[in-house]
């Protein structure tokens, strides 16, 4: 509970029960809330609703609890009303608009460029190490996803796209939210409306055709706080990311409008000291390693959970960089939008910029839809001498066979020819 806050008119301060120091009214309290109706005793005490330190909302907000009778003591929602109260003297000021902000139409490209120095997760039959990369990416709170075409047979984990993502939303600027309306349930007949983040989500994988996709890393941001891009991709580090370092620089992609460069691409891993071993068979004794981790776990779950900054505390996973990403993002109005149209992927209207087929190796491809290409690229590359060895061998026994087939006759000739005058 709140102790009951006192208001002295001489020295213009207002002393909370729970609270050592006074809310003073200083030139800084009042300049925060001169555009506010009021006196300067209600000017501090909307800045002590704006404050942290109490947990208040930041105007007059009454919310009551709803009851139905017929269940007095289970909640049916609440009621939250904006309350103003003035006194009969005094002159009532115009009413505010209180019609609930409408959210504007926006439209995010991102255009995938590249990728390099992402992790090679599979192996060829010959050993070699390669990865099948596409390029995964949704906006927070939309349900559909897009990603790229597939880079076939990186061998040194490059991948080329020239891929365009195409994200429309709705954006309340002021609240900084993506709004998406969508039914809660199939059979609900009004859409619901939900507030997110502008958060965008991208993530690097490797496909595979008999097996689940490989993950390879990812890089999420906010529209409204994104990390600053490196002009190339050998300076691209995770010093761009705020939660690696503290003090990288941020732009706001709704006044910037357009952002172009690499960024890192990261996995979260734990530290070595605490990565899982192989199982070791336990004996039920605390003398060996692998049962005193198991009690130790044991009673590690039983313990209360501790603050992120205790010394005894987990340690979170660290980011791990997985590769570098060249994006080029913007933010487009919709009219904006209508007149600099541009398609998914390289589809038409394939402008502002135009993308034009990616230049891959002559190695990348899909070995199932390409026997020729399997057999020069990966079979023959191999197995060259090989298969020179073999077709040499097989020559010279089809000949060794022709003279075995041919000599009896030439010999009967050769015989009649020399005893015959």
């Amino acid at each position: 509970m709140l102790g009951t806050p006192t208001w002295n008119a001489d020295t213009q301060e207002i002393k909370m029960e729970d609270r050592v120091e006074p809310y003073r009214l200083v030139t800084e309290t009042a300049s925060q809330t001169k555009d506010e109706h009021g006196d300067d005793k209600q000017h501090l005490a909307l800045h002590i609703l704006r404050t942290k330190e109490w947990g208040l909302v930041w105007e007059h907000v009454e919310t009551r609890t709803l009851y139905h009778p017929l269940h007095p003591n289970i909640s049916q929602g609440a009621l939250r009303m904006w309350v103003d109260v003035f006194r009969k003297d005094e002159n009532v000021p115009l009413a505010v608009d209180i019609t609930p902000r409408q959210a504007e139409p926006f439209v995010l490209r991102i255009v995938v460029w590249n990728v390099e120095g992402v992790p090679l997760k599979d192996d060829s039959i010959f050993g070699d190490k390669m990865s099948d990369i596409f390029v995964k990416g949704w906006l927070e709170g939309q349900e559909k996803h897009q990603k790229t075409d597939v880079h076939y047979r990186s061998l040194d984990g490059s991948g080329n796209f020239n891929y365009r993502f195409v994200f429309p939303f709705d954006y309340k600027q002021t609240e900084q939210t993506i709004v998406v309306k969508k039914k809660k349930h199939f059979y609900s007949l009004a859409k619901t409306e939900n507030e997110f983040p502008p958060k965008v989500a991208l993530q690097v994988w490797d496909n595979d055709i008999f097996k689940s996709n490989d993950y390879l890393g990812n890089i999420e941001f906010m529209l409204t706080a994104m990390p600053q891009p490196s002009k190339d991709g050998r300076h691209c580090s995770l010093d761009q990311l705020r939660q690696h370092n503290p003090h990288a620089r941020e732009i706001d992609l709704f006044k910037q409008k357009i952002a172009r460069g690499w960024w890192p691409l990261y996995t979260r891993e734990k530290p070595e000291e605490e990565e899982d071993e192989e199982e070791e068979q336990c004996c039920g004794c605390l003398s060996c390693m692998s049962c005193a981790r198991k009690a130790y776990t044991r009673i590690e779950e039983k313990l209360p959970l501790l603050e992120m900054d205790h010394p005894d505390a987990p340690i979170e996973p660290t980011l791990q960089q997985a590769g570098s990403i060249e994006l080029e993002i913007e933010i487009l109005t919709e009219a904006e939008a209508e007149v600099q149209a541009a398609g998914k992927g390289r589809k038409d209207p394939n402008e502002h910029p135009k993308l034009e087929e990616p230049q891959r190796p002559a190695t990348s491809f899909l070995w199932i839809t390409s026997p020729w290409k399997s057999f020069r690229y990966i079979i023959w590359k191999h197995w060259k001498w090989y298969i020179i060895l073999v077709v040499v061998i097989i020559l010279l026994v089809l000949l060794a066979a022709l003279i075995v087939y041919n000599f009896p006759t030439t010999f009967s000739k050769w015989m009649i020819n020399s005893i015959l005058p």
